[in-house]
């Protein structure tokens, strides 16, 4: 049975008419709304992917500068330790040169590794070129690290990093810089600098816009990026190719955003390398970004519309049920979307929020690392969120600087004239102290929301607190240079006035008594006291500034160990004899006497040690000298302990501690009388140091001290007389020459260019019976022995430092006469460089001898006599 249909109620009849025009009505109202709605969405979304572009784009590229910068300093590193493995014996010829090259080559796994030298010739390890042009180096001498682009014979560019090489004049080659030469990828590898997994491309150029990286991708190959975008691109408002060359020309960072016919709108960011010529960029399509967003959004707007149609025909109710529905998918998939290129562009920070300062607003879109797909719908407190968060993790030292910073004028004022405002501080989590970085940036066309992000950079603070220590270190030890230097030209001003003040005081009473011989007499013997005494102290100066700039050379000759004891015995002996103290000297278990050492350099330990124990020992008082040898020295080496005790007045323990230190005596009423610098006992320590041993020291006050000496000498296999230099005079060596040797008969070159010191010479020698002639210079010298007449020179004494010619240059010209009697003739250097190199200089030009000045006179003689009679 079929059921009857109702009728219509009147109030039906009466609605009809109404109702279907207006839900036509409003269905077209919904309609036009649903377009705009979607249109400023579309439009708020591709500001914000703007400002997230060139927020990630940033990141990307300063990671990369970063790693470029790291790799630069790693290389400078390795050169710099390179160097300071350079030694005399690695430039004596060009063999050891490259010798050394391959060495350090391997060592530091580099591809190329060279040296200049003052000549501009360019050492690697298998050839020698003319010329450092080609690499970019200068030929003068470079003074810090520098770094060069270059292009090589391939045009391929090329990072050369070069340092300076400062190292002591030698007779070998002469090198005033090293270097490498890198290819980029050396530096950044083409896999190392792609990342496509979120459609980033990162590119290396030259200021000039070439590319130095093949990379299949984003950029055209073989083209110059500057020419592309010239003609090719259509900067967004706000940027311009002008203003991006003009960055590039002058190597400031930037970010562009522009459009080409076949790539549609693109956003690049970059950033220029430190210390070179180069530039870093990152670069993303709009389309690999809002692709998915755009697409979403283009097929909810089709499919609203003909739902729209859809429900207008049909029901009106349904029809706006249908419009929230797709309103709400809409929204959750466009946040998602949004979300998946917040997550995209943020890897760097673990926290990001959409913030409204002014407004009191803030949404979480990214915390811990976790994004929030409802971030554009929940806001909570911007004022309470940073106030509860700092309470409970910023330090206290930092809370004020952070309420101060998080201020919505404070952050208005700061983003005024720039695109960011960043600042750090410090939290604690769990007991963990860590730096933070909070970066706001506006978003593009907003007046008041910004995007907050916050990042972990405690790696980067470490690094800059490493490179703070390294700068607080060098300007702590300029502080104590400087402490030093004030201490030395005190201690320097007193020590040299006081026998100086005895040198002119007793000269002008000499002066004022020249008819009393006695006075005179004694006058002199207390200026020649005081002009020993300031020699002495300007040999000490000379000798610790030697050693602090790394200049004192350890010479190692074959030497009798006996000869060593039995002559400094000799050369105390007159100090013991004069306070009549108890000297006993002798060697223990000696079996290896002859080894190899710098005898000069242990003769200058023990005298100072031994003159101090004569010094600071009483009259009648006791010293003993022992030479241990001991056990445990390493294969084809003897260890010895060199003993020197007194029974003087000893030191306190305070000063003990510091003996070692320059310019330290003890201030007590018991050595206030006593001459001394304060510089013996440092010189000793720093030349035992350099000699790789140690010296201790053990002392009471009253009761006398003793030094130990522990050093490791090379045993000397050979069975032969050791061969000494320079050795004092023997009771031998006396009795073989003359006290006052006749020398009458004997001419004498005197080359010197000191009016003054050609004066004393001449009297000095006139004195012993020598017929004199004078040479101004080394190229008169040269001139003179030239021109002279068949024995008429018997011998020259050579002035070292001199105009036009200097003394070895003159001694080499001599010996290279035609005439082999003229070119034989003796030449003695006469000279103030009295450095043990500086006798070896003199030797290796070819010298008979060196006498250094002041002029000892026993000793001239003594050289004079050996070098015509022997």
């Amino acid at each position: 049975m079929s059921r009857k249909k109702d009728k219509p109620t009147k109030k039906q009849l009466l609605l009809r008419p109404v109702l279907y025009p207006a839900l036509i009505f409003i269905a077209a109202i919904l309609f036009v709304c649903t377009i705009f709605w979607f249109r400023d969405a579309g439009k708020a979304s591709e500001q914000m992917i703007n400002s997230l572009s060139k927020f990630y784009l940033e990141e990307i590229a300063e990671r990369n500068v970063r790693t470029i910068a790291s790799k630069i300093e790693q290389i400078t590193d390795q050169i710099n330790k390179a160097v300071s493995e350079l030694n005399e014996e690695y430039l004596k010829d060009e063999k050891s040169v490259k010798s050394y090259i391959s060495l350090m080559q391997n060592l530091n796994g580099l591809d190329i590794f060279a040296l200049a030298d003052e000549n501009g010739i360019v050492y690697t390890a298998d050839s020698t070129l003319s010329g450092t042009s080609r690499f970019g180096i200068p030929s003068e001498e470079i003074n810090d690290t520098a770094v060069y682009s270059i292009k090589n014979y391939d045009t391929e560019t090329m990072l050369v990093i070069a340092v300076p090489v400062v190292q002591p004049e030698t007779a070998g080659i002469h090198i005033v810089s090293c270097f490498t030469a890198l290819n980029v990828e050396s530096i950044m590898s083409a896999e190392q600098l792609q990342n496509n997994e979120n459609k980033i491309y990162c590119r290396m150029f030259d200021r000039e816009g070439n590319n130095l990286l093949y990379i299949s991708g984003e950029y055209p190959q073989g083209k110059n990026l500057f020419d592309i975008y010239e003609t090719s691109a259509d900067f967004a408002s706000g940027y311009s190719f002008e203003k991006l060359k003009n960055d590039w020309e002058n190597g400031q960072d930037g970010y562009a955003v522009y459009s080409t016919e076949s790539a549609g709108a693109t956003y690049l960011y970059y950033k220029a390398i430190p210390d070179t010529d180069w530039f870093i960029t990152s670069l993303m399509r709009e389309n690999n970004i809002n692709k998915v967003v755009k697409s979403g959004s283009e097929d909810l707007l089709n499919s609203s519309i003909i739902m729209l149609i859809v429900v207008s025909v049909s029901l009106i109710i349904f029809f706006l049920y249908i419009i929230i529905s797709v309103q709400k998918i809409r929204k959750n998939q466009n946040d998602i979307e949004q979300m998946k290129i917040v997550g995209a562009l943020s890897n760097n920070y673990s926290d990001i929020f959409l913030t409204d300062p002014l407004h009191d607003k803030s949404s979480t879109m990214k915390e811990h690392g976790n994004l929030h797909t409802e971030w554009n719908s929940k806001f909570r407190s911007y004022n309470d969120s940073w106030s509860r968060y700092i309470e409970k993790y910023v330090i206290e030292e930092d809370r004020k600087m952070v309420l101060h910073n998080i201020k919505a004028d404070i952050i208005t004022d700061k983003l005024k004239n720039s695109d960011e405002f960043t600042f750090n501080y410090r939290i604690s989590n769990n007991d963990e102290l860590h730096h933070v970085q909070v970066k706001f940036v506006r978003l593009p066309g907003e007046k008041d929301r910004l995007i907050t992000g916050f990042r972990y950079i405690d790696v980067q603070v470490k690094a800059e607190e490493a490179r703070h220590k390294v700068l607080q270190d060098a300007l702590d030890a300029a502080q104590h240079a400087n402490r030093a230097k004030t201490v030395f030209l005190n201690n320097m001003s007193h020590d040299i006035r006081t026998p100086m003040n005895a040198v002119i005081g007793y000269t002008t009473l000499a002066q004022a008594n020249t008819d009393d011989k006695e006075k005179v007499s004694d006058y002199l013997s207390k200026i020649q006291i005081s002009s020993t005494h300031l020699l002495s102290l300007i040999n000490d100066v000379l000798d610790m500034s030697r050693i602090e700039s790394g200049q004192l050379n350890i010479v190692e000759k074959k030497v009798h160990l006996p000869d060593v004891v039995k002559d400094l015995c000799s050369i105390i002996q007159a100090d013991v004899d004069s306070k009549q103290l108890e000297f006993h000297a002798e060697t223990v278990d000696m079996v290896n006497e002859d080894v190899i050492c710098d005898s000069l350099r242990l003769n200058q330990i023990l005298l100072n040690i031994l003159s101090n124990a004569i010094k600071f020992t009483k009259q009648g008082g006791k010293i003993s000298f022992k030479v241990i040898q001991t056990s445990g020295a390493p294969i084809g080496f003897a260890g010895y302990e060199f003993r020197i005790k007194d029974n003087g007045i000893g030191m306190s323990e305070d000063f003990r501690k510091h003996i070692f230190e320059a310019f330290t005596r003890e201030q007590t009423s018991t050595v206030s009388g006593i001459q001394g610098t304060g510089l013996g006992m440092s010189i000793t320590k720093s030349i035992v140091d350099i000699m790789g041993g140690k010296i201790l020291v053990e002392s009471q006050p009253g009761h006398g001290s003793e030094f130990i000496v522990e050093l490791n000498f090379r045993i000397n296999s050979e069975e032969q007389s050791p061969i000494k230099e320079d050795a004092p005079c023997s009771v031998n060596d006396k009795s073989m020459m003359q006290d006052n040797p006749d020398f009458s008969g004997k001419k004498l070159l005197v080359v010197e260019d000191n009016e003054l010191n050609q004066e004393i010479a001449v009297e000095i020698l006139h004195g012993l019976g020598f017929e004199t002639d004078i040479a101004e210079d080394g190229a008169a010298a040269v001139e003179k022995v030239r021109t002279a007449a068949d024995g008429e020179y018997d011998l020259i004494l050579m002035d070292i430092q001199m105009p036009r010619m200097d003394g070895y240059e003159a001694t080499r010209r001599i010996h290279a006469l035609d005439d082999p009697k003229k070119a034989s003739i003796p030449i003695i250097a006469m000279t103030a460089n009295a450095f043990e190199e500086d006798k070896q200089a003199a030797f290796n030009a070819g010298m008979n001898g060196h006498i250094a000045k002041p002029i000892d006179l026993s000793k001239l003689k003594k050289t004079l006599y050996d070098a015509l009679f022997r």
